[in-house]
């Protein structure tokens, strides 16, 4: 009878003992999963943050890619303006170089011109001074004719 009361105890502290055991895995299974929960949690966290992290990241990339290329573009305008002016300075430069050129070669012309119409009248003059002096000879001859022709009439 001892014996069976030792059984009957042995089979109640194995029944506890199951129940301890079935417990404890329960609640080692639940730790586990709140275990298992609190790691996910805290990988999405740190996926979240990351990804954050790469959003600033890329804004501020973003940002200065911007403003490198407004520098780049107000040095291209610059570069633009500076081209125009050059061309500009060219182009009066020429057109200054043309004018002279035409005020030359118009001022030669007009040298030209003013050497022939000089040549021309001094020619004129010099002969109009043949002619006056070939009229005075022939005036004269006229004059010696009718001198000679009055002195011979009765």
């Amino acid at each position: 009878m001892e014996h069976q009361r030792l059984l009957e105890i042995l089979d109640s502290e194995k029944e506890l003992l199951k129940e301890k055991v079935k417990e404890a895995l329960i609640q080692q299974s639940q730790e586990q999963k709140l275990e298992k929960e609190a790691v996910k949690d805290a990988v999405l966290k740190a996926i979240e943050e990351e990804r954050k992290n790469l959003e600033k990241a890329h804004a501020e990339e973003r940002e200065l890619w911007k403003t490198e290329h407004a520098k780049d573009q107000e040095k291209v305008s610059q570069a633009i303006q500076k081209a125009i002016q050059e061309q500009k300075k060219i182009s009066q430069e020429t057109v200054k170089a043309a004018i002279i050129e035409e005020q030359k070669q118009s001022e030669k012309a007009v040298e030209e011109a003013v050497k022939r119409t000089r040549d021309e009248l001094i020619e004129y003059v010099k002969e109009q001074k043949r002619m006056v002096i070939k009229i005075d000879s022939n005036q004269r001859q006229i004059n010696k004719v009718k001198v000679s022709t009055l002195s011979h009439q009765p």
